[in-house]
This record gives C-alpha cells, sequence and structure tokens, in this order.
C-alpha cells in the first residue's frame, strides 16, 4: 500500500448498502451511465449479498491491513511466464502498480486495457441495458 493509504478505505470492498454499492461502482466500472442507475446498483447488492461472501472479503480485507498479502521485494522471485492485464481507468489500483508489477517481474507482460475499469460485468442485464 502506498504510505498515504487510508486503510479505511479496504472497508469498502464490502459494501452492505445501497450507497456503499454506488461508491464501489464508480471506482470499479468504466462505463458509470450504465451502472450508476438505481435497478443496476440494487442488483449488485443483490447479488452481492447472496453470495453470501461478506466473511471471506472482511477477512481477505483483514489480511491486508496486516500486511500479509503484500507482495513488495517477493516479485522478483517469480519466475514463470506472467501476463499482467490492467483496465486504464481502475478506480481500485492505480495504472503505476500494474506498471510496477511489470518491471519487477522478469519478463512480465503488461497488456492495458483503454475504457476499462477494475472489473466487468459477467452477464449483459438485458433489461437494464441504456438504449
Amino acid at each position: 500500500m502506498p504510505k498515504d493509504f487510508d486503510m479505511q478505505q479496504l472497508s469498502t470492498l464490502n459494501p452492505s448498502t445501497r450507497e456503499q454499492m454506488q461508491a464501489l461502482a464508480g471506482r470499479v466500472f468504466y462505463n458509470k451511465g450504465l451502472f450508476a442507475n438505481k435497478e443496476m446498483i440494487d442488483l449488485m447488492l443483490s447479488r452481492r449479498l447472496t453470495a453470501g461472501d461478506g466473511f471471506t472479503i472482511d477477512k481477505l480485507i483483514g489480511s491486508i491491513e496486516r500486511s500479509e498479502d503484500v507482495l513488495d521485494n517477493r516479485l522478483g522471485k517469480i519466475k514463470l511466464p506472467v501476463l499482467i492485464i490492467w483496465g486504464k481507468q481502475d478506480g481500485l489500483l492505480p495504472m503505476s502498480d500494474g506498471e510496477r508489477f511489470k518491471k519487477e517481474i522478469t519478463g512480465a507482460r503488461l497488456i492495458v486495457f483503454d475504457q476499462c475499469g477494475h472489473v466487468r460485468w459477467r452477464n449483459k442485464p438485458q433489461n437494464l441495458m441504456m438504449k
């Protein structure tokens, strides 16, 4: 984590309210117009809550807070081919992280997708698509 990173931001990765989901969606999706409407936020929140993964996400956040998942000074030990895929408009992890991974992992390849955030929606929500 950057030295100036506010660890409170990690809690936003485990949304349980419509407002929290809307804030997270604004950071992870490129097409904010599609994903910022009430119907999509409700659908994403419903899927999020029915997944039953809140406990797992909370544990992952805790491990990040305790610096258990830090890769600093370990990336150079990776000796396998690595393809790093990054969304240019990722609102969670800055492009500089992807560039650092490429630099520190010998032979790694970095592909950057423009007009792409941190995640993509797997299924097209046909009834919610904007015309």
